[in-house]
């Protein structure tokens, strides 16, 4: 899915009558061997956003791409991060806030190659944001936050990440030096 200043939902569909719907019993949308799975872009004139919620991406360089898509969702979903030129990243992030990246499972594609693996990186978000609940196994950096990930004129508060978890990864939590006045 490539979206230029668009608004998309990718959301999976349950086959069951029953309220709530069992997990099994969602049909969920799946994108295999992509450079990027899900690419979404705004040039900052109109406010627009996207949604993810129970998709698996396996073996693609990048599961989610985004630059200036504010308040964007991806829950539920799975990642098998693969690589294309030496890395690759199940969320990247550039410029985009109010986001939730929730309940969502990060690993190595199983058949990919020595490489960097992230699970999200998030780029210049400059406010307040929470990466929540999810799970990241194997990965070289589960989560990599770079730039000004901060609230303007107060560097104490921005990015948090609650109730993640981390198994064998190289880095856990990796924030690349910000140099304030860059």
């Amino acid at each position: 899915i490539a979206a230029y200043d668009a608004r998309f939902g990718v959301t999976a569909i349950c086959n069951s009558q029953q309220a709530p719907c069992p997990e099994a019993d969602y049909d969920r949308s799946t994108f295999t061997g992509f450079w990027s799975a899900v690419s979404a872009v705004n040039d900052g004139g109109v406010p627009l956003t996207f949604s993810v919620n129970r998709a698996d991406f396996i073996n693609n360089a990048f599961g989610v791409r985004t630059t200036d898509m504010n308040n964007a969702s991806v829950l539920f979903s799975n990642f098998e991060v693969g690589n294309y030129n030496g890395c690759g990243t199940g969320i990247y992030t550039d410029y985009v806030t109010g986001f939730a990246f929730e309940e969502n499972d990060f690993s190595k594609f199983s058949g990919a190659a020595v490489s960097d693996y992230f699970g999200i990186i998030i780029n210049n978000s400059e406010a307040v944001n929470e990466v929540y609940n999810n799970v990241f196994n194997g990965l070289s950096y589960a989560n990599f936050a770079d730039g000004k990930n901060f609230l303007p004129n107060n560097y104490w508060e921005g990015l948090a990440y609650y109730c993640n978890e981390n198994d064998n990864n190289y880095a856990d939590f990796f924030v690349n030096d910000f140099t304030v006045g860059k």
